[in-house]
């Protein structure tokens, strides 16, 4: 579990102070996070970085392996695709 330290600065900003995983503190900073992260991506984990040379904080996205239900949408739309294929092609 982390545990993220700040202060809210503006509507959707906040100043990071500090996070903490597992009661040790693992980073002292100051930065000003982004308002909102991107929106979610079959098969990635979103994750709030901190760049170490400056005060920047990003959203990243991390690769994981697709849930079921990922694969399945990720299956039926191939399949939407191929049969779509089929019926432009004259095969269908």
């Amino acid at each position: 579990m982390m545990i993220v330290i700040g202060t809210k600065t503006t509507v959707g900003d906040f100043k990071v102070d500090g996070m903490f995983v597992d009661g040790s503190q693992v980073a002292t900073i100051s930065a000003t996070a982004p308002p909102n992260p991107p929106e979610p991506q079959a098969g990635k984990d979103i994750e709030l970085h901190h760049d170490s040379t400056g005060s920047q904080l990003s959203w990243v996205f991390v690769d994981r392996p697709l849930t079921d239900a990922e694969q399945v949408t990720q299956l039926e739309a191939q399949n939407a695709q191929m049969l779509l294929a089929l019926v432009e092609g004259g095969l269908m």
